[in-house]
């Protein structure tokens, strides 16, 4: 499928510069002199890539388009700036026969400008990208905590009823612990994990001490404290 989708857009980014320089030469030819066709004959054609490959990359794999996704606005703002700048002055050239130093000019500026927003969205996304990242790493040790806490709650309300209000209490905490990635924060998550994976094993004995359960519940409140000053 992959290749059927990657043949048909080549076919028809082809087909749609091969349609361009066919209009050109067949209809253009002794309007214009023959390094101006060839200047606007090969701007209309970049044109038309770019708008094409520009399109192609909203098409893609979920992941794919969400990496790409902050800089898309800037991306097709640069779009829509390049390609009308660029048909209004192959239109004019035509009409006002303008010379061909001043639309070559013209068109350089114009792929200057717009490889220059291109790059800047590209940068966006990079930024963007990495920041996400860098959330998703910092949030990590407190989504196990979260998982980890479940996993107590559930043990606790067959097994150990009674110390379900001080699992709820742990549970109410630790939201309002913020991510962090100071090596202080992540000791104090692990610290926490492996409080709360000794308190698994605890509550799935076949006789549970309720008492040193309690003790071990106090301990990672304690640490959800400790573990709340870290920024």
């Amino acid at each position: 499928m992959k290749n059927i989708n990657k043949a048909l857009c080549l076919f028809f980014l082809l087909g749609g510069v091969a349609l361009i320089v066919a209009i050109f030469l067949l209809f253009l030819k002794e309007v214009l002199e023959p390094d101006m066709l060839y200047l606007n004959m090969v701007s209309c054609c970049v044109a038309y890539a770019i708008t094409f490959v520009s399109a192609a990359d909203i098409i893609g794999s979920v992941k794919r388009v969400s990496k790409a996704a902050p800089g898309y606005g800037l991306r097709w703002t640069a779009e829509w700036i390049y390609l009308p700048a660029v048909i209004v002055t192959v239109v004019l050239s035509i009409i006002l026969k303008l010379g061909f130093n001043l639309c070559l000019i013209l068109q350089i500026s114009y792929l200057f400008v717009f490889l220059m927003m291109t790059v800047l969205s590209v940068a966006l996304s990079h930024n963007v990208n990495s920041f996400e990242a860098k959330e998703e790493v910092r949030k990590s040790g407190l989504k196990d905590i979260q998982t980890r806490i479940a996993m107590v709650e559930a043990q606790c309300a067959i097994n150990a009823g009674a110390l379900s209000p001080k699992v709820a209490q742990i549970k109410e905490e630790i939201r309002y612990v913020t991510a962090s990635d100071s090596p202080a924060a992540a000791a104090l998550e692990e610290k926490l994990i492996g409080q709360l994976a000794l308190l698994e094993v605890k509550l799935s004995e076949p006789v549970i001490a309720q008492e040193s359960v309690a003790q071990e519940l106090e301990t990672c409140l304690k640490l959800i404290e400790l573990r709340k000053k870290q920024y």
